[in-house]
């Protein structure tokens, strides 16, 4: 069940929010353990969330008002601090870190009555695009257990799909909720840069992390960004207007928009099933009333990527100087001095791929290839928002497929190049500083045998369609990808 038909099912007192949260519990239990295992939650918050609960239902039976989430079960993903409750990055060096405050974002959950019910395991520090980079093993995709559910928001979305929370909160750097959205059969949204208060999450990179949602549907996207959105004082880089309410006035139509996609996101490298999908996307969207158009963005793709990983990985250097056991984290002991401390911390406790970002980053930061790589991809970047301003000018949406690919087989993409490739349709928003949300765009039959946990649907994958807004547009955002998905049930239902 999405939100707003649990919010349904207890105003009318059709369920009580206990027996709500024990559906999900159970759920939890079931999938996070034994054979079938899919490893999306790393510390469940099973105490307080029966107390919150309780409250919920006491609420109800004297008729008081309901908050906007009031009784909803959300999934935290664990790069987000949550007070009192234990956020390890998926990583080793903060496996004992308990923070003392809760991130902005949960605040407002809380504030609205959400009950925080699990923290979600990720690619360790948000540094991944499967989910196979946890200090806590990787996550399980639950449509085919042998291949990944996307990241770094894995377990989010896998916690969504299958039904272990109503709704998640994750972050996107380079489409990390978006390709778990886009793997899972789910809705992604990238807020634009701003949007949402950053304070309380671990920084990958400061320049363009953004805390986002993952849902089952559009509208239980509006109403999460509703929430978690807004002006933060304790945040210099939230945006100087206050929260709205994005389910109001977001259902307009696609008629009469005008949508282009990029020639450059349909070049080589592009899974021939995929595109298939794509091009039925694009069919329904003029069969809807939309004008559609292909155009150039001749940074989309390779040229974005290049200049994401060199910009992220040196915010990444900087960022992750601070976790050395001394003030926080887990800290090595028999050391001969600070030195010796420093390396047998970080060098027992940080994983293989965060060790190599902060490598690559310390190397585009030193003085001798300051200019040549990370001052020119800042020099980049600023073209990406100029041509991606430019597009803007002349249309409503840009659209894409999600990732090049289905979900791909766990171990498959040992190569960390062929890894980075994941979010080649991703990071584009990301730098350019607009918003952007990934719906379900069809299915794919699953040529191999799966072990999948949902009987019905063994022999399908699903395969994820992005679109793509001007910054702060939100609102036509949410209403176009609310109607593509009507269009989208309406096609499946008629089959």
């Amino acid at each position: 069940m999405g939100i707003i038909e649990i919010k349904k099912k207890l105003t009318k007192e059709e369920i009580s929010c206990e027996d709500l949260l024990n559906g999900y519990l159970q759920r939890i239990k079931k999938f996070e353990k034994g054979e079938k295992k899919i490893n999306a939650v790393i510390t469940l918050n099973e105490e307080e969330a029966h107390k919150k609960a309780a409250e919920v239902d006491a609420k109800i039976k004297k008729g008081e008002q309901l908050g906007l989430l009031e009784g909803i079960p959300i999934a935290v993903k664990d790069v987000i601090c949550t007070k009192g409750l234990r956020t390890t990055a998926a990583s080793k060096i903060l496996d004992n870190f308990i923070p003392t405050y809760d991130a902005t974002a949960v605040e407002k959950l809380k504030q609205a009555g959400a009950i925080i019910l699990a923290k979600t395991n990720c690619d360790e520090f948000a540094h991944g695009a499967s989910g196979e980079n946890s200090a806590y093993g990787f996550t399980r995709n639950p449509y085919d257990l042998a291949r990944v559910p996307g990241g770094s928001s894995s377990g989010s979305g896998a916690i969504v799909a299958y039904g272990g929370a109503a709704a998640a909160l994750g972050t996107d750097t380079g489409g990390s909720t978006r390709v778990p959205a886009g793997f899972l059969g789910l809705v992604g949204l990238k807020p634009s840069y701003g949007r949402v208060s950053r304070r309380g999450l671990i920084a990958m990179s400061s320049s363009i992390d953004t805390i986002a949602p993952i849902t089952e549907n559009v509208g239980d996207a509006a109403i999460m960004l509703s929430v978690i959105s807004g002006k933060d004082p304790q945040d210099s880089t939230t945006a100087g207007f206050s929260g709205k309410d994005f389910t109001v006035d977001f259902k307009k139509g696609l008629q009469g928009l005008k949508i282009a996609y990029p020639k450059e996101a349909l070049a080589k490298g592009l899974d021939e099933k995929v595109k298939a999908i794509f091009w039925e996307d694009i069919k329904k969207l003029k069969e809807s009333g939309a004008e559609v158009e292909e155009i150039s963005l001749p940074l989309f793709g390779e040229s974005a990527l290049a200049v994401y990983y060199i910009i992220v990985s040196s915010e990444i250097s900087s960022n992750l100087a601070r976790f050395d056991g001394i003030r926080y984290g887990v800290a090595e002991n028999g050391t001969k001095n600070l030195e010796d401390f420093y390396k047998k911390t970080r060098t027992k406790n940080l994983g293989q791929e965060t060790k190599r970002r902060i490598i690559l980053g310390n190397f585009s930061l030193s003085a001798g290839y300051f200019d040549a790589y990370y001052n020119k991809a800042q020099k980049v970047r600023r073209l990406i928002r100029e041509e991606a301003q430019k597009a803007f000018s002349k249309f409503d949406l840009i659209v894409t497929p999600t990732t090049a690919t289905p979900p791909f087989k766990i171990g498959a993409k040992a190569d960390p190049l062929a890894m980075y490739l994941v979010d080649i349709y991703s990071v584009y928003a990301n730098l350019a500083g607009i918003c952007a949300i990934s719906v379900n765009g069809g299915w794919i039959k699953n040529e191999e045998k799966a072990d999948s946990i949902f009987s019905g649907k063994k022999k399908r994958l699903p395969v994820g369609f992005q679109m793509m807004a001007k910054q702060w547009d939100e609102e036509a955002l949410l209403g176009a990808a609310l109607n593509f998905e009507k269009a989208i049930n309406l096609a499946e239902s008629a089959e």
